[in-house]
């Protein structure tokens, strides 16, 4: 029979759990982890599409560049703590403080990102717009 103490074998599943723990912690959401959009200034169009899929908008501008329009939400669970007045989180105090719950709430924010494309097809100028950039 194969003998290996038991605290080796504990050790090691802890390590596993631990390492599970932290791979859903670097993705909370569940949402798709996306490069920072300033990253590709100067990049190819091609670059941009790859990384970021089709856009959302493809606009020919007059001077013979492009526009690139990407748009994504993403949310977040808020709230769900007591609050006083002086203190946006109650303490347990034991002071006689008016105190308020603050329920639990899914707020959601978006992010529009306009990549400017010049005539050779590089990224001349990203914008992003909103909250979730």
């Amino acid at each position: 029979m194969y003998n290996r103490p038991m605290k080796t074998l504990l050790g090691k599943s802890f390590a596993i759990a631990g390492l599970a723990i932290l791979t859903a912690c670097a993705n909370p959401g569940g949402e798709p982890s996306r490069p920072d959009p300033q990253t590709f200034q100067g990049a190819t169009a091609d670059s941009v599409i790859n990384s970021f899929g089709p856009p959302q908008g493809d606009n020919h501008l007059p001077a013979g560049g492009r526009e690139l329009l990407y748009s994504w939400t993403s949310s977040y669970v808020d709230g769900g703590y007591t609050s006083t007045l002086e203190s946006p989180i109650y303490s347990g105090s034991n002071l006689n403080l008016p105190r308020s719950y603050q329920p639990t709430r899914t707020v959601t924010t978006k992010c529009v990102v306009r990549f400017t494309l010049g005539t050779d097809s590089r990224v001349s100028r990203v914008e992003s717009f909103g909250d979730a950039c």
